[in-house]
């Protein structure tokens, strides 16, 4: 028996939004938020792709958020003038992919400088999912439920739903006390990449 075609296409919007991630800090719904990647699609964000990126004047974004060499280039531009993003007056969220270092601190300022509004960072593992994010008070990242992390020979190992035994190239502590944010959940602190590394999983 086939579906018909509006309850097919009713069913593909519904796998769509269950696939999106929800921001793991607080938005108004009438705050404008641009993200500069199709993916990991994020809930209530508008896409723009870099062919696009000329009608963020007219949307008015008051948050942007995509990887790093995205704002990066897209910072180069607002610095020529080549774009007017003066209406980004809330934050600039930068997307890490497990196995990439984490953003430099001349990366942070050079978006700090070219913007005028705080820089956060979410950490994203292969499948897209969010695993960790750095909260306002830019005090280490914030492991998402389910996430776990633990050393071996000083490397940070990763294990949520659908990444286990996840290589992270990455060095750090965790932080299990309150953080100054008030958000009591596990943090990664001191966060630092110790290589070049493409994800993978442990040998068995």
């Amino acid at each position: 028996m086939r579906l018909p075609k509006f309850k097919m296409n009713s069913l593909r919007l519904q796998a769509v939004a269950e696939k999106r991630i929800v921001l793991p800090f607080p938005a108004d719904p009438k705050v404008r938020i641009a993200q500069l990647t199709e993916t990991p699609p994020f809930e209530s964000v508008e896409t723009f792709v870099p062919e696009r990126w000329l009608e963020l004047e007219s949307y008015r974004p008051q948050v942007i958020l995509g990887y790093a060499a995205d704002l990066q280039r897209l910072a180069e531009q607002v610095d020529l003038g080549m774009v007017d993003l003066t209406c980004v007056n809330h934050a600039i969220v930068v997307l890490t992919p497990c196995g990439s270092r984490p953003l430099s601190d001349v990366l942070r300022v050079m978006l700090w400088q070219s913007f005028g509004v705080p820089v956060f960072e979410l950490y994203v593992g292969p499948d897209h999912r969010l695993l960790a994010f750095e909260c306002e008070a830019h005090d280490g990242w914030h492991l998402e439920p389910r996430v776990e992390i633990k050393a071996v020979e000083t490397e940070l190992i990763l294990d949520s739903p659908g990444n286990r035994g996840l290589r992270t190239g990455l060095v750090g502590r965790v932080a299990e006390e309150a953080c100054p944010c008030g958000r009591e959940t596990p943090r990664l602190m001191d966060v630092a990449g110790i290589r070049q590394t493409l994800p993978r999983a442990l040998s068995a």
